[in-house]
């Protein structure tokens, strides 16, 4: 991340931390974002709307509103968290994005009645003008510029990627925000291993995130390693949902570890349909040779005892 990112990225990590955090702490966290956000990276962007989607009544309304009007690459995670975002931000983000942040916003769970009408009422218009009878032309002609921005997009992602590899690369493991010990994120342990598998996420290299994941569910590191694959994020959101993160978090990982995965919208909103999808029996069906070599690895050990 840039020095703008770092920065910005641990204050909301501190604010995120606080027990009671105040209207007062978040308009100091408007204070300090706002003035920079044209210098954080889309990256930065990205990781920082993960981190507040832990927030609940009291959120930054400055910065909050002006990410969830960004691209879904960026703005989903926060869309769909428990962040109680205000009705007039969310209908902003539905004028701004269109459908695809109507159908993102549509799967939070703590909608308002308002908010849910305002979106069937927006889907419905959408499938009334797409059932107006056109020309042959029209869609001919408008076929050869809709691929050229999603495009442009893969291709920033996939730029994004390798100077963020790069950088990270350069300082192989040494984020501060991450790695700091009197980082906020010290405070909350959970937000300080979301904090850590981004970092690592960020760096592509599976080993690192495989070990990581190892050591979260006390499994074999060789039972693990074949699951995380980039071109095959699934099993890894499994793995992160059995360990109780929600949407927002796991989509902040699985996004760093590839973020062309989700150059469109209609990637990040399949996502988030099939993470709430995941259930019980799936995670145990994927983990249950982490117990299964653990358990014969112990009675191999009493046997030689």
């Amino acid at each position: 991340m840039t020095h703008y990112d770092s920065l910005i990225f641990s204050a909301a990590g501190a604010f995120v931390s606080l027990q009671r955090p105040g209207r007062a702490d978040a308009d100091r966290l408007d204070a300090l974002a706002l003035p920079l956000l044209e210098r954080l990276s889309v990256e930065g962007k990205r990781r920082i709307a993960a981190v507040l989607g832990e927030c609940r009544s009291i959120i930054p309304e400055g910065l909050v509103a002006a990410l969830v009007v960004m691209p879904l690459d960026i703005s989903a995670s926060l869309l769909i968290s428990r962040a109680e975002i205000p009705d007039t931000t969310l209908e902003r983000a539905i004028q701004i994005g269109g459908e695809p942040h109507a159908k993102v916003i549509a799967l939070k769970h703590n909608l308002s009645a308002a908010v849910k009408t305002r979106i069937d009422n927006f889907i419905q218009g959408i499938v009334h003008v797409s059932a107006v009878s056109v020309t042959p032309i029209i869609p001919r002609a408008s076929s050869t510029p809709a691929l050229a921005p999603k495009a442009n997009a893969q291709t920033e992602l996939e730029l994004a990627q390798d100077r963020l590899r790069n950088m990270m690369m350069r300082k192989t493991l040494s984020d501060p925000v991450a790695h700091n010990p009197i980082s906020p994120f010290a405070l909350n342990g959970n937000t300080n291993i979301v904090a850590k598998l981004i970092n690592l996420a960020l760096e592509g290299d599976a080993d690192f995130l495989s070990t990581a994941l190892a050591d979260e569910w006390s499994a074999p590191y060789s039972a693990v390693r074949p699951l995380i694959k980039r071109n095959s994020l699934h099993s890894l959101a499994v793995l992160l949902k059995g360990r109780e993160f929600g949407a927002s978090d796991t989509f902040a990982v699985v996004s760093a570890f590839n973020p062309s995965a989700f150059g469109s919208r209609e990637a990040i909103a399949s996502f988030y349909l099939k993470f709430q999808a995941i259930g019980d029996l799936e995670i145990k069906a994927l983990t249950l040779p982490f117990f299964a070599d653990t358990a014969i690895n112990e009675s191999i050990g009493n046997k030689v005892a």
